[in-house]
């Protein structure tokens, strides 16, 4: 059966809350930390979509009035030219109810021959409860409602307020005849950049405590875990955390998220709240997933990608990451000297990417020797040179060749008695690579940057760059402080940067003006939501031709950084020797 329909969705902002990950025991495994696919199902049935309108906004709308559908899209930028930071300005939009009308596109959907068979676990009384859309029930019992009644209702958005003409639809005239067409919230969609200066989005979501005065209320939300969520997908979704107009503007519409990646056959996937991360291009404040949990207002599922992309979702089942919502969040780190290394005997703690056992004795001995700058060694030995000694060798660039006007000053001439680029006066005279940067943006018409990184094996015998298989340094530890947040960019070198669009795969430093430790599994290093070609950490790290430390944001930004010490995945010691 086909239904065919003529609908257009009120457009609706910039923000999008997805829901993810599907239950599981919290804690049960020594990994559970990291995005897991518990699931794939070979159902296509759970794939196909439906096309129509009858649309829901229950994010600001009592639910008796609820009628209304909005959606968010997650994939930016174009392939081949490097992402569009968005313009940390731009707010989450108001959602407004869609208007059926005569000029809407036409798209032909087809209904699932078979309805989802996966149910997910009920979870705890009084916990989140496991919403399985084959239930037919359109509401998501939270169990975080502030008495309104209004939470748990899914609502949908687009970038039409912005100036985009994105379009989503659902088969059916209500959500609740959605469920019971599709086993899920079946959403079909047509991206439309309109006027807008970045990639036309839409999405679903709901909210976790609901409205009072037509404001979004936060709430507790950390016992949870995290979340866990059933779906198909024709492009990759973003789940988003969204939080209440203060504390967005705030994070300057930075909120913490995580990738979905696209399902043509059912896929289960729990995540945890410390999975959930910022992408780095805001300039407002810091915060982890799990912070952000602490005053989750909605979840945001949300699609983004180039103008004219059309497809299908369908949310099939939301749960809790801990089914019995007694997980305990570690309290926030207090800014204190037992945070910080403040000098040779100092300790590092835990840092807060640290979630995942961070044992050095579990992973495969991998050959890269852990480098410290206090020892006067500019040459990181990474233990996988190519032959040519071109491998751990410091170079910096800048955004010069795309018309910036970025620069890097280093406290002393560079140079040494065979390259006059190379970095050894500064590593002595640090105890790390240092510098100061200022961004100048030029001709950019996005933000500007500055960075530097070594090559894990250099150059071969033709004087091309080569890649390794990094698999056994199991990810990357660093001590470092930075007057603003910093990226670590896994590259394959040019020809696979090219292939994924430039879309490399990266986590984020926090800004510190006192030494920290940080370090990342490969699985912790993401893609950004704008890509269209997918590839995880851990297989990046697989075809790993160098690892880059980037610094951007806004025009005129200026600070210094400074990377005292690399090393594999737990080779990182508690104890940091620091220059005085």
């Amino acid at each position: 059966m086909s239904i065919t329909r003529k609908f257009s969705v009120a457009a609706v902002p910039l923000m999008a809350m997805s829901m993810a990950l599907v239950g599981c025991d919290f804690g049960a495994n020594d990994d559970s930390t990291t995005q897991k696919v518990i699931s794939e199902t070979p159902q296509d049935s759970a794939t196909e979509a439906v096309d129509d309108s009858a649309v829901r906004d229950s994010s600001n709308v009592a639910p008796a009035v609820k009628d209304s559908v909005e959606k968010s899209a997650e994939n930016n930028d174009p392939a081949e030219t490097p992402p569009v930071v968005p313009d940390s300005d731009v707010k989450d939009p108001v959602m407004t109810d869609p208007v059926a009308t005569d000029t809407a596109v036409e798209d032909t959907m087809i209904v699932p021959a078979t309805l989802p068979t996966v149910i997910l676990a009920k979870s705890a009384s009084g916990c989140f409860q496991t919403w399985n859309g084959i239930d037919g029930k359109e509401r998501v019992l939270t169990e975080l409602d502030n008495g309104s009644e209004t939470s748990g209702y899914w609502f949908f958005y687009k970038d039409d307020i912005d100036g985009g003409m994105s379009i989503i639809e659902i088969p059916e005239e209500s959500v609740e005849d959605v469920l019971q067409t599709c086993g899920g919230l079946c959403v079909s969609f047509a991206l439309d950049k309109g006027t807008l200066d970045y990639n036309p989005y839409v999405g679903v979501g709901f909210n976790l405590a609901g409205m009072i005065d037509n404001e979004v209320q936060p709430v507790d939300a950390s016992k949870m875990g995290g979340i866990v969520v059933a779906y198909t997908s024709d492009l990759s979704m973003n789940v988003e955390m969204g939080f209440t107009d203060d504390v967005e503007k705030e994070l300057k519409y930075d909120v913490p998220y995580t990738t979905l990646p696209k399902a043509t056959a059912m896929k289960t996937i729990e995540i945890p709240w410390s999975e959930f991360r910022q992408a780095g291009w805001g300039t407002g404040k810091i915060i982890s997933g799990e912070e952000g949990a602490r005053k989750l207002a909605s979840l945001k599922f949300k699609i983004q990608d180039k103008s004219g992309q059309k497809g299908k979702f369908n949310i099939i089942g939301v749960a809790p990451y801990d089914p019995t919502c007694s997980y305990e969040s570690p309290a926030p780190a207090p800014e204190s000297s037992s945070s910080v290394v403040g000098s040779s005997s100092s300790v590092i703690p835990e840092s807060s990417s640290g979630d995942v056992p961070k044992s050095s004795s579990s992973l495969v001995p991998s050959n890269f020797e852990t480098w410290n700058g206090a020892k006067g060694v500019a040459r990181i030995n990474t233990g996988y040179d190519a032959g040519m000694e071109t491998s751990g060798d410091w170079y910096a660039y800048t955004d010069e060749m795309d018309g910036g006007l970025s620069t890097i000053t280093w406290p002393v001439p560079l140079g040494n008695g065979f390259s006059a680029n190379a970095f050894d006066p500064v590593v002595d005279a640090c105890g790390g690579l240092c510098g100061t940067f200022t961004l100048d943006q030029g001709t950019l018409d996005y933000y500007p940057f500055v960075g530097v990184g070594f090559y894990l094996a250099g150059e071969d015998e033709n004087g091309n760059i080569a890649t390794v298989d990094a698999t056994a340094m199991g990810g990357v530890c660093v001590v470092y402080t930075s007057d603003m947040s910093a990226t670590i960019e896994m590259s394959l070198g040019d020809d696979g940067d090219r292939e994924i669009g430039y879309n490399v795969p990266y986590v984020t430093l926090p800004k510190s003006s006192v030494v920290r430790k940080e370090e990342f599994t490969w699985a912790q290093f993401r893609q950004a939501s704008w890509g269209r070609i997918y590839i995880s950490g851990e297989d990046a790290a697989t075809r790993l031709a160098a690892l880059n430390f980037k610094i951007q944001g806004k025009n005129g930004s200026k600070g210094t950084f400074n990377i005292m010490t690399i090393g594999p995945y737990g080779g990182c010691d508690d104890k940091i020797d620091v220059l005085p």
